[in-house]
């Protein structure tokens, strides 16, 4: 069984992954936050954020064409 406060900590560390991976994406942020996310951050978190964030991405720019477009 699942402790809450695993469970906070969990959400807490994928919080962190989106706030790495959307730094990344823009191009800023620090280089002590990069070490200390590869050093808490599990490569799965960050992989699943940056696809949840790359087809956000993707969905926005397709949405936006598509409005121009028209």
């Amino acid at each position: 069984m699942m402790a809450a406060g695993h469970k906070t900590q969990d959400s807490a560390g994928a919080l962190r992954a989106f706030r790495a991976v959307i730094s990344a994406f823009t191009g800023i942020g620090r280089g002590k936050a990069l070490h200390d996310d590869l050093a808490s951050l599990r490569p799965w978190q960050v992989i699943a954020a940056g696809l949840i964030c790359a087809a956000v991405f993707v969905a926005v720019i397709v949405t936006l064409v598509r409005n121009i477009a028209t």
